[in-house]
């Protein structure tokens, strides 16, 4: 009986970590970005960014953050494929605790790609993650 119990005890912790197992861009964009929204102000980012050291396929790469302060932040970085939505709605899950505000899961009208919004007060934000130009690409922006 204590084996399955402990078994059962330890069961969230290995759960956790293949939940919360998120790509380096994810983490890249949670540590640049949302750390820094809602107000992207511009020197803030600006080092987070120059922080960011990435090495995909032997490459060690310097940045992938293009962003306007008050407005929208990104992250792209050269990996192929899109990102899972359960992991876009982690982060913005994460966001939306950090800053107090709520989520809910939109649909685009072009497409049908799957995004979030997080409400923060009167001000929505849309957090995304896809795929363009062999880079897959994590955003928040201003709605």
């Amino acid at each position: 009986m204590r084996l399955p119990m402990l078994l059962l005890a330890l069961f969230p912790v290995f759960a956790g970590n293949t939940a919360q197992a998120a790509s380096a861009e994810a983490a890249i964009f949670e540590s640049v970005c949302l750390q820094n929204a809602p107000a992207f102000e511009q020197s803030a980012v600006e080092r987070a960014a120059m922080a960011v050291r990435y090495k995909g396929n032997g490459i060690l790469r310097q940045g992938g953050v293009s962003f306007r302060p008050n407005d929208f932040c990104k992250v792209a970085l050269p990996v192929a494929g899109k990102p899972d939505d359960a992991e876009v709605q982690a982060l913005a899950a994460r966001f939306a605790a950090q800053t107090g505000g709520t989520v809910r899961p939109r649909k685009s009208a072009i497409g049908g790609a799957l995004w979030f919004e997080v409400r923060i007060g009167s001000i929505k934000y849309g957090i995304e993650g896809g795929s363009a130009s062999n880079a897959r690409y994590f955003i928040i922006a201003k709605r």
